[in-house]
Formats: C-alpha cells, sequence, structure tokens
C-alpha cells in the first residue's frame, strides 16, 4: 500500500495516538530505499511510493539534510546515508540482549581460537550483526556486518529455522526450498539426512553442524542465543578449517558450547537494564549532515531525524520528557512523533523509548553498499597532503603487520618499505600500535623472543622490549613512535583505526625524516594523525567505548 492510498481512520484522541502523517509518508521512502538495496532514481522511488517526484524530491531534500539519505554526484541516484549506520550501531548497543551476546561471543571465540558471528533474523534472512576473527588459527572467510545467509543450506540459518516461534524463518526456508525445488523432507546439500531431522536433531542438542555451505573445508557450529522470555534473539556460529576439526575437536568444542552457562540448553541473555554511558559515549556530535544541501524540505522530518538523534547522543533508553527536552519541542509533539516513529519501527516502548528493529534494519542495509576499505584508500592522499609526509596503511596479516599501500610525496623519504613488507611488532611505531590496540592474546606470539630465524629476516625492524608502560602510554597518547635508538635517519608515527566494532581495521603510519617530523609527544604531526584516524573511525561506524580495550 503506497503511502498516498494509506487510510485514515476517524476516531477520537483517546481511542488512537495522534501522529504526525508526513513522518509516516517519509517512513515508506526510506523503506522502498531498504528494499531495493541498490542505489535508486527519483523515479522509482516516485512508482515505489505512489508519491510525486516531487513531493518525493522535498522528502529527500531532508533526508540528505540530516545524513539519512545520499546522492550520487554522477548518477543522481539515492541510497541510505551515513547515519542509517548510526542509528543501526546505537539500536545494537542500547538492546542489552545484543551487547551481552556480543560480549559472550567475543570470549568464548577466545577459548575456542575460532572466528565466530552472531546473527539476527531480518527481512533479508540471516543477517551477521557482530564477527570476531580467531587468534592464531584465522581463515579466510568474506563476513562481515550485514552479510546475508542461506537458511536453508547454513547452520546459522537451519538454527532460525529450527527455534524461531514466528512464521518469518520457516516462510523463507519454504522460499528457498521451492526455489530449489526440494522439499522439507528431502536432502540438501551438506547435509546427511533430511532437513526436518537435522531440524530436530537442533532442537536437541542446541548445537548444528554444517561442512561447506559457506566455504568449502569451512565448518559451521551453530547454537542459538535466547532473551529472557525464552525467545530467541539470535544465532551464534563458530567457523573453523576442517583440517583443524577434526572428529576429537570438534566433540569438545560442542561439549564446551553445551555445558557453558551461557551456551546451556537454558541459555538467556538477561536484559540488564542500562545507565547513562554504559555502553559508549558518542559525544553530543551533529548528525552526519550535509548542511550545503539547498532546497525546500519536510520540516516533520528533520524534526523526527533529531528525536532519533538524540537516542544516539544518549546511548541509552529515554523517558519522554528526556526525548522532547533534547530536540527542544513540548512532550505532548514529542510523544504524537514518536507514534509515528514506533509505527515505522525505528522506536519501541516499554518503560522507556529505544531504537526498535527497524533502526537495526537500516544499518545492516547500509553496510551492503559499504566499503570500508575503499573510504580509507580515498582518505590517504587527503592526509598525505595535508601532514606532507609518506604514509603507509598496515594491516595485521598472517605474519603480523603488513603494509597494503604506500602513498608518498614530493618529500620522499628512503626506506626499506614497499607493499607486502612485514613489520617488527615491537620494533616498528606501526608494530607498536597494533601491539597496544589489539588484544594481547592476538599479538603475544609475534612479540616472543626466539622467533625463528626465517620469520625475523623478514621483518622491517628490529624486536625491542614492549611492556605494558609501553602500552599504556600509547594509548593514553592515541600514537605510537619508536625510540630514538631506532630512528637514526627516519622518524614514524603510527596510529589505529578502529572499525563499527572497535576491532583494529588498519595502522596507518607516517615517515619523514628527523629533521621535518618531530615525534615528541606535543608533536603537531602526531595531533594531526589522532585528529584524522579519529574522524575516519567514527565515518566506519567506531563508538569510543568506556572501558578498556580488551586485552
Amino acid at each position: 500500500m503506497t503511502p498516498s492510498k494509506m487510510p485514515m481512520k476517524a476516531s477520537s484522541p483517546s481511542a488512537e495516538p495522534k501522529s504526525i502523517r508526513s513522518v509516516l509518508v517519509g517512513g515508506q521512502i526510506i523503506k522502498a530505499m531498504v528494499d531495493a538495496g541498490v542505489p535508486v532514481a527519483l523515479k522509482e522511488l516516485s512508482a515505489a511510493t505512489g508519491l510525486t517526484p516531487a513531493q518525493v524530491h522535498g522528502y529527500l531534500t531532508s533526508f540528505r539534510r540530516v545524513g539519512l539519505a545520499s546522492q550520487h554526484s554522477e548518477t543522481s541516484r539515492y541510497e541510505l546515508g551515513s547515519y542509517a549506520l548510526r542509528l543501526g550501531l546505537t539500536r545494537l548497543n542500547t538492546v542489552p540482549c545484543y551487547a551481552n551476546a556480543g560480549t559472550w561471543l567475543f570470549d568464548f571465540s577466545s577459548r575456542l581460537d575460532l572466528m565466530a558471528m552472531l546473527t539476527i533474523f531480518t527481512p533479508k534472512g540471516p543477517t551477521a550483526i557482530n564477527v570476531v576473527h580467531a587468534q592464531e588459527r584465522r581463515i579466510d572467510v568474506n563476513i562481515r556486518l550485514g552479510t546475508q545467509f542461506s537458511t536453508v543450506e547454513t547452520a546459522t540459518g537451519r538454527m532460525f529455522m529450527a527455534f524461531d516461534s514466528s512464521d518469518a524463518a520457516k516462510g523463507r526456508g519454504e522460499a528457498e526450498l521451492h526455489a530449489q525445488g526440494a522439499a522439507a523432507s528431502e536432502t540438501v546439500p551438506g547435509l546427511e539426512g533430511n532437513l526436518r531431522t537435522a531440524l530436530a536433531d537442533a532442537r536437541e542438542s542446541r548445537v548444528l553442524v554444517v561442512n561447506g555451505a559457506l566455504v568449502p573445508g569451512i565448518v559451521e557450529i551453530a547454537t542459538p542465543i535466547f532473551d529472557e522470555d525464552g525467545q530467541l534473539a539470535a544465532v551464534a556460529t563458530f567457523l573453523g578449517h576442517e583440517d583443524d576439526l577434526d572428529e576429537a575437536r570438534l566433540d569438545s568444542i560442542k561439549r564446551a558450547i553445551t555445558a557453558d552457562d551461557t551456551a546451556a540448553s537454558d541459555r538467556h541473555v538477561p536484559d540488564v537494564p542500562l545507565g547513562p554511558g554504559q555502553w559508549f559515549d558518542t559525544g553530543f556530535e551533529p548528525m552526519d549532515a550535509a548542511p550545503d544541501v539547498t532546497g525546500k524540505g519536510v520540516q516533520s522530518i528533520e524534526t523526527a531525524a533529531r528525536l532519533l538523534q538524540a537516542f544516539v547522543y544518549l546511548g541509552r533508553p529515554a523517558t519522554l520528557k528526556e526525548l522532547a527536552a533534547s530536540v527542544g519541542i513540548t512532550p505532548a509533539l514529542a510523544h504524537a512523533y514518536l507514534v509515528s516513529l514506533k509505527a515505522l519501527g525505528l522506536v519501541t516502548q516499554d518503560t522507556h523509548y529505544r531504537l526498535g528493529p527497524f533502526a537495526m534494519e537500516l544499518g545492516l542495509a547500509y553496510l551492503r553498499n559499504f566499503d570500508p576499505m575503499a573510504v580509507v584508500r580515498d582518505w590517504l592522499p587527503k592526509l598525505s597532503e595535508r601532514i606532507g609526509h609518506t604514509v603507509l596503511l598496515s594491516i595485521w596479516g598472517a605474519f603480523g603487520p603488513t603494509v597494503i599501500s604506500v602513498t608518498e610525496t614530493a618529500r620522499a623519504v628512503h626506506m626499506n618499505t614497499k607493499v607486502g613488507s612485514v613489520y617488527s611488532v615491537t620494533g616498528t611505531a606501526t608494530g607498536r600500535a597494533f601491539a597496544a590496540f589489539m588484544p594481547h592474546d592476538m599479538t603475544r606470539t609475534f612479540q616472543q623472543a626466539g622467533l625463528p630465524k626465517l620469520f625475523t629476516e623478514r621483518c622491517v625492524g628490529v624486536p625491542q622490549p614492549f611492556g605494558p608502560e609501553e602500552r599504556d602510554k600509547i594509548r593514553r597518547l592515541g600514537f605510537a613512535t619508536v625510540p630514538r635508538s631506532l630512528r637514526p635517519r627516519n622518524n614514524a608515527i603510527a596510529a589505529p583505526i578502529f572499525d563499527l566494532l572497535g576491532q583494529v581495521f588498519a595502522v596507518v603510519t607516517i615517515i619523514g625524516d628527523t629533521q621535518h617530523l618531530s615525534v615528541e609527544d606535543d608533536s603537531p604531526a602526531a595531533g594531526i594523525m589522532v585528529e584524522e584516524t579519529r574522524a575516519l573511525s567514527h565515518e566506519l561506524g567506531y563508538i569510543a567505548p568506556h572501558a578498556p580495550i580488551p586485552g
């Protein structure tokens, strides 16, 4: 049903809460963008919503102004803006069931040394909302937030079919089976026996294992996560290579999952009330807006967006009075807006208001078309030009810090670094930044004395002592350098870039000669590095936590 044709029931205010119709209409435009999954033209949104192109354009002007939509400069097509991600992350962090499950996932992944992911069921099917990489047994699987999975063929999807009491998972599973020309009683790929039997076994054991459904040779071990009402809230899935998971280890992992207090058949993730800033502190920053957007918009859309921004700023459930005060409107008017946002699934209400499931869907929809590495690569030349020094980009690879990009300036320096170079963890600024901000268990193997000669010979830098004092100083300053004795000609400053999960996505390093690049604590270049990497981390979805970095 299109917004222009939605029936308006005549009823008394006491029988039906007052809503803001333009907010409901705007919500239908946003939903049309989510359903499209790709950038869409103005005419396509007009056809999908039943509004005229001129009407849709007015809404899009406001959505662009507040950062909920963006427009391609070359194609003029529209897609979700970066503030959709901010709303999704806030929903993820302020629903304790998901936040607590994420903490458990990280801890259990570390214990098992397996890659792990947390998934929820969305209208698009099972969708990843948290991903944790193994510390040592890392596998090459391209899974990130927003990745979707088959309901029928994967262990993750089948666990939803086994425990989801709604018709959503069952309906999607049947649709997939119909598309395959199969029935629930027939054999499906990657499964010994039939699907119905597998689902029954999953309900009994709370663990389901499937090999090769995602990638040949990769084993999935899925287990359900329940909320305090005993309803399925999410599925935790652990991933490893079949060569590392012989029958004995697989049985041991399954026993560990079923024996764990939070993974047993009565596992529930409690809905612990949140206090101010318990999970994160965003700082009162403006929405990811485009202030230069001109044209007549829809004022009610911008007011509704400011209400949504209040949830992001507060970082917790809020009262009507708090929300009204944060936006500067009366509680009665705020209530009318919240009724509309509730109807769209953007807000829910129990004793307090909080962001709703559609906020999560917005964030996941944005992520499906979001390439964080492309954002970082586009940013590197701008940093190099601003700072006037050579810039390196490194990621954590199989052998530790690995250079993947070198951006040089006219003021080039002589260095033995190129794309593919591997850096010492403790003997380089880059390595020390990784060591300071990544969990210790992931870097300690590369910090140990007596590393194989074959390994040390291929690394840039000479290993140095690196203890808690050095790590704490780097965390406090936000950047890393190396001892003066290791830099006779060149200085280096390295700072981390965090992703939306709070994990180190990469490390950026600037290198310059000792005459032009100061590495003192108050170095202007270091200040620019910290400022720039924090802004970039924010663009990738990172929200700085109150709690110390794990490790």
